[in-house]
């Protein structure tokens, strides 16, 4: 039997759920006309704005080059210097982009372009080009200083510290540097290298020792390299003029008669030997760097100096041999072994 009561069950119905934005990142909320149009107006917009900026930039004068300052140079003339950075800012890189413009302007490739300019006609060591704000170019020029004039093949040239060519001087020109004759002559060039740092600052050493006790030089001179026998050097042959680069503790011990011989046999300086050769000589070596060091004083001989040994007390000893008038008549003394001075 069933029995019926008067209220009547009913099914509760389901609340709806409002859209929600969706968090999954492989689908996106799907938008309206109206949204993308607006992004691509203002993208747009923020594109042509810094085109035209950059254009303004690159193009405009708010930092074009308007002047450059040359400073550093002594023996070239900076207004012809700054006419040459000129040609340069004057170009266009890739057709389109001027040099004058400052932010993109390469300072590297104009150090280079006006190092290339000057060194066609002499030497230098550095370049530097530096950026002012907003319109001004700073050029800086590192000269190489001349010390002496290295004479080779009848030509003369200037050379610094570092024995680098730095230009060439007229045949007939007296300059106020010492001179440094290459007896082996070779073909110079400007910017070459043409005898080692080491051997240019003993040479100054040298020519300031010379200078403080009142040698009158004529010149100083890189003799012609020979290389050392392969054999011991006997104690009764001690060649007077060689670049084997012997010092004292290396050169045989002799007496007094032994010295007598070797003065009466030993080579003139006026006629060197043939070079010799061994399988282990570099010839080159030894000249660019000669441990040789040659010294003519204008009215007397010829002096030896080795420049691994004590200028100092050379160039004394070369004073007190100078004492005696008939040393003077000398072509050559040799003060390479210390207190065993040999002369011809």
């Amino acid at each position: 039997m069933i029995f019926r009561t008067g209220r009547r069950r009913t099914v509760p119905e389901a609340n709806p759920i409002g859209p929600r934005r969706s968090e999954n990142p492989l689908f996106t909320p799907p938008t309206s006309a109206f949204g993308r149009y607006r992004r691509r107006i203002i993208a747009s917009t923020i594109a042509a704005v810094a085109g035209v900026g950059l254009a303004v930039l690159t193009y405009g004068a708010w930092f074009a080059v308007e002047a450059v300052t040359i400073s550093g140079v002594h023996q070239l003339d900076p207004a012809s210097l700054e006419r040459v950075a000129w040609q340069y800012l004057d170009r266009q890189r890739w057709l389109i982009i001027p040099n004058r413009t400052l932010w993109l302007l390469s300072t590297t490739d104009l150090a280079n372009y006006l190092r290339t300019k000057i060194e066609r006609r002499l030497s230098v060591e550095q370049v530097i080009v530096n950026k002012q704000f907003p319109h001004r170019l700073t050029v800086r020029v590192l000269e190489r200083i001349p010390i002496f004039v290295w004479r080779s093949n009848d030509q003369q040239f200037t050379i610094d510290r570092q024995g680098i060519v730095i230009e060439q001087l007229p045949p007939s020109t007296s300059s106020g540097w010492p001179i440094i004759i290459d007896e082996q002559p070779e073909v110079v060039n400007i910017q070459t290298r043409v005898i080692d740092g080491t051997v240019v600052e003993a040479l100054q050493d040298l020519d300031r020792l010379m200078v403080a006790a009142n040698f009158d030089v004529a010149n100083y001179l890189i003799p012609i390299p020979t290389c050392p026998p392969p054999a011991a050097i006997p104690s009764t042959n001690v060649n007077g003029i060689t670049n084997t680069n012997l010092n004292a503790n290396a050169s045989p011990v002799v007496n007094n008669d032994q010295r007598l011989d070797l003065l009466s046999n030993g080579p003139a300086t006026n006629t060197p030997s043939q070079p010799q050769t061994t399988p282990d000589c570099d010839l080159p070596g030894l000249h660019f760097r000669s441990l040789e060091l040659h010294a003519q004083l204008r009215d007397g001989p010829r002096l030896l100096f080795d420049r691994q040994q004590d200028l100092d007390q050379a160039v004394a000893i070369a004073q007190r041999v100078l004492l005696d008038p008939a040393n003077r008549q000398a072509n050559y003394i040799d003060i390479r072994f210390g207190e065993r001075v040999y002369v011809r």
